[in-house]
């Protein structure tokens, strides 16, 4: 189990501190989004609460949004004004409320509101924190600052009610209260002359802006550490959440963040353990607790996953009742689709094949089944008929109705007629007999207590748990079945007996989301195996229990490596995740009743995937445990073939019907692999119509088409700076930043430095992207004539016209 008092040490940004913890005489660090973490997705949506709960109490005659809106306006004109008077933009709490629409009682409640809405939405970063108490063991102060509205006094209260200790700080800055920021780099010359003795070099500042934590400490002689955390690059997976869902389970946001970097992998691995730890984790760790409560309110005590899906499942349960202190017992269920299919078979004929070779069966799909495969699973390979097929061994029944031995004849004919014969029928019914006595014996031995034990699998279609209380139909089983998520196939066995529950959704329950999970969800199943191959049947040893047989895996060593780093990422997020939940116990009420957020965070990985997800989880084979031995990449050159057939509009509407349609198992990495910005283009449009966001990705996506690599941007504004993140998502360098405003020369907005023109032509830039809609056509004209009278021609791109 990880060491909370250890964790800065697998921190990404902090572990390198430990080479140079000697020469640190001072820590300063920054406070929001470094030391303190919020449970939503933005600043400003505590602004939302606050109006809730001003409504409520009702003090407020405004919705929540339309509070928010007037938050964040009074905030500015209090900036604007207190620029005006004394020339700084530092103002206070108290300050902002003067210019809310509120009597003065009204305006201190919400205050009041405002700082428990604070304190009940923040907690401790556990690593920052471990750092600190490492430090203070050291005998080194620690100093925090903030450039921040709230008073010193106002952020003891909140990080005392969230379970700091105030003894490890020295000193608390706050811009505010001080009357200069950190940015301005006032708060640095405060720092240094309140510890006149210490050199600025055995300074170390950590935080998580870059203009006010980074080149502001630099620029004052300060020891920088740049704490990323929390900020987001326009190419992460939030993102791309961002573009195709809006804000999901934002109560989780800055965990998932925190959990994806503590870690101590090399960079060609890093990847693995991100994604355990902020896509899988989230979604696992979560479904563990809802199980585990399922079992105590309905007082089961055995916990059975389904192998071998259930590996990690396994793991992450075993773990959550350590962590909870609950004693239920989980043990590992040895079944599969082919091993426990044999008990629903109660009649046995020429109709009962034709049915499964056309795909008619409602339970069973021969998919990538071989003849020979076929006929080992009906325990017919002894006999001497069947060598008349030994040259059609390796077709696939699913394709056996193509296949002519004769003008007239096809194999699936010949197979047909085959399986007419009585003697051959005969010899199967033993066989199937047999098999079905071994799947209820196993179950029997293995499922003591069936009326207090619950299965547990990943979904979706309840078929193997149908299997399994077929098996059991003789007794009375009392037997539960928890599935991640169910389609619509699951109401009709529900309404046939069986008890089977969703915990995404249930018989069609949010089916909109969880399709595509459906559709492709071999990811997610290969990274929950283990090293295990597939349970193929079951034997009876010479005691007489009744064991599994387990088919050889047929992984390669390096996936096997994979999937137990992205188990680890798991784990990582479960163990904060219990950390958060221990401390803020109220959120895990509220991520329960985000079930549909938490199956976005899966489906955007299918629909929406970056181009580092499509291209390392393409990578993982899949094998197809269905009585065939077939494995395949994920993503193959047959895809890429079949894409480049079709085109890609085609090709994602033909495929998206099922596996059936051309055969790939997840045609959105497919694509994201041939033109990595398609599918991001696509959900842009979709979510931000009207916006220029749209427009400007369409003027980078030309910039890229045309070969140009190296751009600069025209505009250092909001709109300048969302084109520096479509730049460095479509992977062009943005060699600087051009504005007209004097001010701006020499600073750096997002670390790239803002230029003159004038300097822009004595570097030698001839590329220019333009970064407004309002005055495109001034600042276009502006760059053709500094450039024309200089006998130049630059290139220079805008949101509605391009010249060469």
């Amino acid at each position: 189990m990880m060491n909370l008092d250890q964790l800065w040490l697998s921190d990404k940004y902090l572990k390198s501190i430990s080479s140079i913890e000697n020469e640190v005489k001072l820590l300063s660090l920054d406070i929001f989004d470094t030391l303190i973490f919020r449970s939503c997705a933005k600043p400003v949506d505590i602004f939302l609460k606050v109006g809730e709960k001003a409504q409520k109490e009702g003090l407020s005659k405004y919705t929540p949004f339309e509070f928010q809106q007037l938050r964040i306006l009074a905030e500015k004109v209090a900036r604007e004004e207190k620029k005006k008077s004394i020339n700084s933009t530092e103002v206070s709490l108290e300050q902002i409320y003067e210019h809310m629409p509120f009597d003065i009682n009204t305006s201190n409640r919400i205050k009041e509101i405002e700082l428990e809405t604070e304190i009940e939405s923040c907690y401790v970063n556990p690593s920052i924190y471990s750092l600190i108490k490492y430090f203070s063991g050291k005998n080194i102060p620690i100093v925090l600052m903030s450039d921040m509205y709230l008073s010193n006094e106002q952020i003891k209260k909140i990080l005392i009610n969230n379970g700091f200790e105030m003894n490890y700080i020295s000193n608390i800055l706050v811009s505010n209260i001080e009357g200069g920021s950190k940015e301005e780099g006032f708060l640095f010359k405060i720092l240094m002359n309140l510890f006149p003795d210490i050199e600025k070099q055995a300074i170390l500042h950590i935080g998580d802006n870059y203009m006010a934590d980074v080149v502001a400490a630099k620029a004052a002689g300060i020891r920088t550490i740049h704490y990323k955390v929390i900020p987001s690059t326009i190419n992460d997976v939030f993102s791309f959440e961002q573009v195709r869902f809006g804000d999901l389970l934002p109560e989780l946001l800055s965990l998932r963040k925190l959990a994806g970097n503590i870690q101590n992998y090399s960079a060609d691995e890093e990847f693995w353990f991100r994604f355990g730890a902020t896509v899988l984790g989230p979604f696992l760790s979560i479904f563990a607790d809802w199980i585990i409560d399922l079992c105590i309110k309905e007082n089961k005590k055995y916990i059975y996953p389904l192998m071998r899906e259930g590996h990690l499942l396994s793991e992450v349960i075993s773990k959550a009742l350590v962590y909870r202190k609950e004693q239920l017992i989980v043990r590992p269920l040895y079944v599969s689709r082919k091993a426990t299919f044999y008990s629903f078979i109660e009649h046995i004929d020429t109709k009962f094949f034709e049915q499964l070779f056309k795909g008619k069966n409602d339970f069973v799909r021969l998919r990538n089944v071989t003849v020979y495969n076929f006929f080992e699973m009906f325990g017919i390979t002894n006999l001497d008929v069947i060598k008349e097929f030994s040259q059609y061994y390796d077709e696939l029944i699913e394709n056996s109705n193509n296949v002519m031995i004769t003008k007239e004849t096809s194999l699936q004919e010949k197979l047909l007629q085959m399986l007419s014969n009585e003697i051959i029928i005969e010899q199967i019914k033993l066989y199937v007999e047999q098999k079905q006595r071994y799947i209820e014996e196993f179950l029997l031995q293995t499922i003591r207590d069936p009326s207090s034990s619950v299965t547990v699998d990943i979904g979706f279609r309840g078929t193997t748990q149908f299997f399994i209380d077929k098996a059991l139909s003789r007794y009375t089983s009392g037997l539960t079945h928890v599935i991640a998520m169910g389609t619509q196939s699951t109401t009709e066995k529900m309404l046939l007996g069986l008890d089977i529950r969703g915990f995404l959704g249930n018989a069609g329950e949010n089916i909109d989301i969880i399709y595509s999970i459906k559709r492709s969800p071999e990811i997610f199943e290969q990274l929950l195996m283990g090293e295990e191959g597939s349970t193929i049947g079951y034997l009876r040893d010479q005691s007489g229990k009744i064991d599994p047989i387990i088919a050889n895996s047929m992984y390669q060593p390096k996936e096997i490596h994979w999937k137990k780093i992205c188990a680890e990422g798991v784990k990582t997020f479960q163990f904060l995740w219990y950390h958060l939940i221990n401390i803020k116990p109220q959120l895990k009420n509220e991520v329960f009743k985000r079930k549909r957020e938490i199956a976005k965070i899966l489906t955007r990985v299918i629909e929406m995937p970056t181009m580092e997800e499509a291209i390392n989880l393409g990578e993982l084979s899949h094998e197809d445990n269905f009585g065939s031995q077939y494995v395949r990449k994920i993503c193959n050159d047959s895809d890429i073939n079949l894409l480049d057939k079709l085109g890609v509009n085609t090709y994602i509407s033909f495929t998206s019907h099922g596996w059936e349609y051309g055969k790939s198992y997840w045609p959105q990495g497919v694509v994201t692999r041939k033109y990595p910005f398609y599918l991001y283009s696509y959900y842009l449009k979709q979510r931000n119509h009207g916006s220029y966001v749209i427009v400007f990705n369409e003027m980078i996506s030309r910039v890229r088409e045309m070969g140009y690599r190296e751009i600069a941007i025209y505009g250092a504004g909001e709109a300048g700076r969302h084109l520096l993140k479509l730049a460095i998502l479509h992977g062009i360098n943005v060699k600087c930043f051009i504005d007209s405003n004097k001010k701006l020369w020499g600073k750096r907005i997002e670390g790239i430095l803002v230029k003159s023109l004038k300097e822009a032509f004595d570097d030698g830039i001839n590329v220019f992207v333009v970064g407004s809609l309002a005055y495109y056509k001034e600042i276009k004209n502006t760059i053709i004539d500094t450039y024309s009278r200089k006998n130049k021609i630059p290139k220079v791109f805008t949101a509605y016209s391009l010249e060469e």
